[in-house]
């Protein structure tokens, strides 16, 4: 058996869902909610540190928190004034710096505004953006290469949807206005794993269709067509897979009544399952696993709780236990990630009952080398190319072997009296598996993704 189907097997074996695994709550909640707070959930690139920003109602501002192990410390003051009825707050980290930042509808300035926190307190970064319309949504990521960061929100002057990006100290609009924007429309945007060219998505208004366009040769181009009719307030979800770079969004369908999530194949766009789910009019997330890569979705049923669903490339299936939160209409939005240390699912979502947020992640009788990946950290996780391995400990001599996705060597390295190391992936995006021999028949075997 080659090297490469043996990992297969180790993942396949390894990662399945049922007995091995249970929510787990991180710390206690926190928090005030009401009239759907918003909120997001990240991870510091190199620490793997869940991070949350939410709307917190008690005192009508934003904050932000971090998860230390053992509960959630605040970072930095509250902020901001939150808009009354904005339902999102975003948020990501720098890629070369790590500095978090955030993107938000301020109610006092009637603006969008985007802060980072630089270790001591929450900066704005350049004016305000656009005027606010009720429900606003806007949405922060950053190019990959460049490092700029990227905004797309519904604009209440023009209404339509507009993307700008920060260069040098000013905002820089990018391409020309999109679509036709109404209230309660969210927008997203993001960035194709394997050509970094931006991509938006939104639902227009006046055409009731859910559109995904691209940013090539300084103009906006649109994605096939996605099926279907969307009608009042629309949220979606927008994520890539990190080998392929296809695009995937989901959406609530028309009425509201249900979730569907659609793929574009490069010719056209068709049902992921050929089937829809949930029931209710709310937003639902998507995400893929870093080291499966099964797309997993995030929705609230109608009236009751939260699900977590997987797809194992023929249909849905449900990922452990729901998730009791008690959730009322007016609070059933969620939240899903990986983190890119460990590949851990976390979840953020309000509980009704208790009346604050909760994060809860499936932790796994075992992982990929599960004892060695809470000894050894490897980040940044995915990478651009370079990426540090610290060990528990420093070794006499560290032999390091990567192996591309068909487990084909590409590198080897030797390093002497180390307990970190710096190294670099050259190759096409994708998984690949570090081998570290430590001497005395100690070995580690881990895995990064270069984007």
């Amino acid at each position: 058996m080659d090297y490469f189907k043996l990992v297969v097997l180790l993942v396949t074996s390894l990662w399945q869902w049922g007995a091995f695994s249970q929510w787990t709550q991180l710390g206690n909640g926190f928090g005030t909610i009401e009239n759907s707070a918003g909120f997001d959930i990240a991870f510091h690139p190199e620490s793997g540190e869940p991070y949350v920003v939410f709307e917190e109602t008690e005192d009508f501002s934003f904050k932000a928190q971090r998860f230390n192990e053992v509960s959630w410390s605040q970072v930095g003051e509250g902020f901001g004034f939150p808009f009354s009825g904005a339902t999102r707050i975003t948020m990501a980290f720098h890629p070369e710096t790590y500095e978090l930042y955030v993107a938000y509808a301020d109610g006092l300035l009637d603006r969008f505004v985007v802060r980072y926190f630089d270790g001591d307190s929450w900066l704005q970064l350049g004016e305000g953006l656009g005027v606010v319309m009720e429900a606003s949504v806007i949405d922060i990521a950053f190019h990959p290469e460049t490092f700029e960061p990227y905004v797309v929100y519904a604009d209440a002057d023009s209404a339509a949807f507009i993307v700008q990006r920060f260069v040098g100290d000013e905002w820089v609009q990018v391409g020309t206005t999109q679509g036709a924007a109404g209230n309660g429309t969210g927008p997203q945007i993001g960035f194709n794993p394997l050509t970094f060219t931006p991509y938006i998505v939104y639902p227009d208004s006046w055409e009731s269709s859910v559109v995904v366009k691209s940013f090539e040769e300084e103009v906006w181009n649109q994605i096939g067509v996605i099926p279907g009719v969307v009608l009042g307030y629309v949220k979606m979800s927008m994520t890539f897979h990190p080998l392929s770079g296809e695009p995937y969004v989901s959406y609530n369908s028309t009425g509201g009544d249900a979730f569907v999530v659609a793929h574009y194949d490069g010719d056209s766009w068709s049902f992921v399952g050929g089937t829809s789910l949930g029931t209710i009019d709310k937003r639902m997330e998507i995400a893929f696993h870093p080291l499966t890569y099964e797309l997993y979705a995030m929705y609230p049923i109608y009236w009751n709780d939260f699900r977590v669903e997987r797809f194992d490339g023929t249909e849905w299936q449900m990922v452990d236990e729901k998730l009791v939160g008690g959730v009322s209409d007016s609070q059933a939005e969620s939240d899903l990630a990986f983190n890119p240390i460990n590949a851990e699912l976390h979840v953020i979502y309000p509980n009704a009952d208790s009346g604050s947020f909760i994060v809860q992640k499936l932790a796994n009788a075992v992982g990929i080398d599960d004892v060695e990946q809470e000894q050894v950290l490897v980040y940044p996780n995915p990478t651009q190319s370079h990426f540090q391995i610290r060990l528990e400990k420093s070794f006499e001599e560290v032999h390091l072997t990567i192996r591309d996705p068909l487990g084909n060597q590409i590198s080897e390295e030797y390093f002497y009296q180390v307990q970190e190391i710096s190294s670099q992936i050259i190759g096409a995006s994708g998984v690949y598996f570090l081998e570290l021999d430590l001497g005395n028949d100690e070995k580690r075997h881990l895995s990064i993704i270069r984007d």
